[in-house]
């Protein structure tokens, strides 16, 4: 891998305005953050009932336990994370008051 060896890592870099134009063309795009509105607002947008089983998240990850992104990239991925997902929120927000 390119981090850990003297190889050219430009390609990996997240293009994140690539990722919020992708964004857009999401039919649904529903936060973690917000696990039982997402999943209400999954339905209110494409029917069916909203059962107490999809209301749980049972999937939680513990961050602290990945070791990715390393260090000598983590400032411009963390940027890109937090940028995506501004625009994620932008989007669930959107959806939600409609």
């Amino acid at each position: 891998d390119c981090l850990s060896h003297a190889y050219d890592c430009t390609h990996m870099m997240p293009d994140t305005r690539k990722a919020l134009d992708r964004l857009g063309g999401f039919a649904f795009v529903g936060l973690t953050t917000r696990w039982r509105d997402s999943m209400c607002l999954f339905h209110a947008m494409f029917g069916g009932p909203c059962l107490a089983v999809e209301l749980e998240q049972y999937h939680q990850t513990n961050y602290r336990r990945v070791p990715w992104p390393p260090e000598d990239v983590s400032i411009e991925i963390d940027l890109a994370t937090k940028l995506f997902y501004s625009g994620a929120v932008e989007r669930f927000q959107r959806d939600w008051e409609m």
